[in-house]
C-alpha cells in the first residue's frame, strides 16, 4: 500500500510543479498526510495555518468561497511528516524554511500554536488577543493573527467586517511580477510585495458566499449570503437581448422563484457578484451565465441616455455612451435590500496627517495622495513602505475597496471623497490573471478599466 500512496505523491509533486496556473492542493495535502499515516479525513484546512509535504509548504487560504491549501513556500530542511511543520536547520522540526513560515497546530487549541522560530511571534502577540484563535503566522515581515469563525484579521485586531461591497473579496488568489506567477508570500517577490491576493489570504476581506435555492422547480435562484441579495441564476434572459428599458419593465413584471418583487441591479450591486479570478467573471458553480454585458438600472449622470453596464467578460464597468440607452444587452434580475453602498467619510487629525473613515465599510484611507504618478509596482511599495498618521500597515486598496469610494451619481469627479482628483488610481488588482495588466477606477466617471504595469497612475492607501 505505502509503495502505491509514494508513486502517487511523486506523480503529484511533477503535477505540481509543471503547473503554471498554481491549482488547489487539498487533494494533493490530504494525500501526503494519509500517507504519513494519518487520514485524509483528518487533514483540516483552518485559516492562517501551514502544513508541509515533501520540500514544499501549504498555506490555508481563502480560493473562491472554500478554505483551501494553497502552495506557499519551499522547506529548506525538509518536511517532517510527525508534525506537518517543515524541519528547521537543527533538525528539529518545528522551525520555518527560509522564505516563510509555519504555525500548525489546531485552532481550537487554548493557546494556539506560533512560529516560534520567528521574533515577531515569540511572545505570542496573539495568545490573549480578543476573538483570535491564538495562532500566530508571519508573512513577509509581519505576523498575522488567527481569527475565530466570523472576524477577519484588521488592523491588527480580530474584527467583524461590514459586510459591504469595499469588504467583499474579489476572489484573486494568485501573484504576480510583470510576467510571471509568484508565491505571494516568497521573499523573492521583491517590488511586487502587498497584492490583492497576499492580502485576501490574511482575512483582510470577506470572501463572497453563495448557496442555490431551487425550492421552486426549474427556477432556481442564487442567494448572496454577504449582501442578503437573491438573483435569478441566469442572467441571461433571451438570445437577443433587451433595450434598457425594456430591461426595466422585464424585471418589474417578472415572477420567479415564487416572488414578484423583481428589479434590474444598480452597477454596484452587479460589481458585488463578479468573479476577478478568470473569464466570465462570476463564480459560474453558482450562475448560469454567458460571457456578455448585462444592464444596471444605474444612469450615467453625464447624460441621462447614457446607463451603466456590466460587461462579465472580464467585469469592467462601462457606460451605453456608444449607442445611448439603445443597445441590446442582457437583464438580470435581484431582489431585496438596494445596496446604496454610498461611504459616509469622517475626518479625523492624527499626528498632524489627516485620516478619512468611511462608516460603510470600516476602511480607513490616507486623505492625502502621491501627486507623483507610479507604476504599479512603485505605487505598491509607496503603500508598503508608508508611515502616516501614526500608522504603518498601508497597503494599495484592491478593485473592489477603491470602487467603495465611487459615487455613481455625481461626475468629475464621482466620488464624495473629499478632493478627490478626476483620475486614474491604481488598485492592487490583477487584471482577470494578466501577469501585464492591472485594475484601476477612473475617479472621473467611476468607470473601470485596465493598464500595463509600467503605465504611470496615482495611488491612495488604505488600511
Amino acid at each position: 500500500m505505502n509503495k502505491f500512496f509514494s508513486i502517487f505523491c511523486l506523480i503529484t509533486v511533477v503535477l505540481l510543479f509543471s503547473s503554471c496556473d498554481m491549482p488547489d492542493y487539498t487533494d494533493e495535502i490530504s494525500a501526503a498526510y494519509f500517507n504519513a499515516g494519518g487520514s485524509s479525513g483528518t487533514v483540516v484546512c483552518t485559516y492562517g495555518q501551514y502544513r508541509c509535504s515533501g520540500s514544499d509548504s501549504y498555506f490555508c487560504g481563502y480560493s473562491g468561497n472554500d478554505l483551501l491549501w494553497l502552495l506557499s513556500q519551499k522547506c529548506s530542511y525538509g518536511c517532517d511528516s510527525s508534525t506537518g511543520k517543515c524541519k528547521s536547520s537543527n533538525d528539529s522540526g518545528s522551525g520555518s524554511s527560509s522564505g516563510g513560515n509555519n504555525s500548525g497546530g489546531d485552532s481550537g487549541n487554548s493557546g494556539g500554536n506560533s512560529d516560534t522560530s520567528s521574533p515577531l511571534c515569540n511572545p505570542n502577540p496573539c495568545a490573549n488577543l480578543a476573538n483570535s484563535t491564538g495562532i500566530c503566522t508571519t508573512t513577509h515581515d509581519d505576523y498575522v493573527c488567527g481569527c475565530k469563525e466570523g472576524y477577519n484579521w484588521r488592523h491588527k485586531e480580530c474584527v467583524q467586517i461590514p459586510k459591504a461591497l469595499g469588504n467583499i473579496c474579489t476572489g484573486q488568489t494568485k501573484c504576480y511580477t510583470d510576467s510571471d506567477l509568484i508565491n505571494c508570500n516568497s521573499s523573492s517577490i521583491g517590488d511586487f510585495y502587498g497584492q490583492d491576493a497576499y492580502y485576501a489570504a490574511r482575512g483582510t476581506c470577506i470572501p463572497q458566499k453563495f448557496r442555490i435555492d431551487n425550492s421552486v422547480p426549474n427556477e432556481k435562484t442564487v442567494i448572496d449570503e454577504n449582501t442578503g441579495l437573491e438573483w435569478q441564476q441566469n442572467l441571461s434572459t433571451n438570445d437577443y437581448g433587451y433595450v434598457w428599458e425594456q430591461a426595466i419593465e422585464y424585471c418589474e413584471e417578472l415572477e420567479y422563484g415564487g416572488h414578484n418583487d423583481w428589479r434590474l441591479p444598480t452597477v454596484k450591486e452587479l460589481f458585488s457578484i463578479v468573479d476577478r479570478r478568470t473569464s466570465p467573471a462570476i463564480n459560474t458553480t453558482y450562475f448560469d451565465t454567458p460571457v456578455s454585458s448585462v444592464w444596471s438600472s444605474s444612469k450615467d449622470v453625464r447624460d441621462n441616455n447614457y446607463a451603466w453596464i456590466t460587461s462579465f467578460y472580464y467585469g469592467n464597468a462601462v457606460s451605453s455612451s456608444d449607442c445611448y440607452r439603445n443597445c441590446f444587452f442582457d437583464a438580470g434580475c435581484v431582489r431585496g435590500k438596494n445596496l446604496t453602498q454610498k461611504p459616509s467619510f469622517t475626518s479625523s487629525m492624527i499626528n498632524g496627517d489627516e485620516i478619512i473613515t468611511d462608516s460603510e465599510t470600516g476602511l480607513i484611507w490616507q486623505k492625502t495622495y502621491d501627486e507623483t504618478e507610479k507604476k504599479w509596482s512603485d505605487a505598491l511599495a509607496y503603500c508598503e513602505n508608508l508611515t502616516y498618521a501614526g500608522y504603518s500597515d498601508w497597503r494599495m486598496p484592491n478593485i473592489n475597496e477603491l470602487l467603495s469610494l465611487v459615487n455613481y451619481e455625481e461626475y468629475d469627479p464621482a466620488s464624495d471623497f473629499s478632493d478627490m482628483p478626476s483620475k486614474e488610481f491604481w488598485s492592487s488588482s490583477t487584471y482577470v490573471n494578466n501577469t501585464a495588466s492591472i485594475w484601476l477606477v477612473n475617479f472621473s466617471d467611476g468607470s473601470t478599466d485596465d493598464r500595463n504595469k509600467i503605465a504611470n497612475l496615482y495611488v491612495r492607501c488604505v488600511r
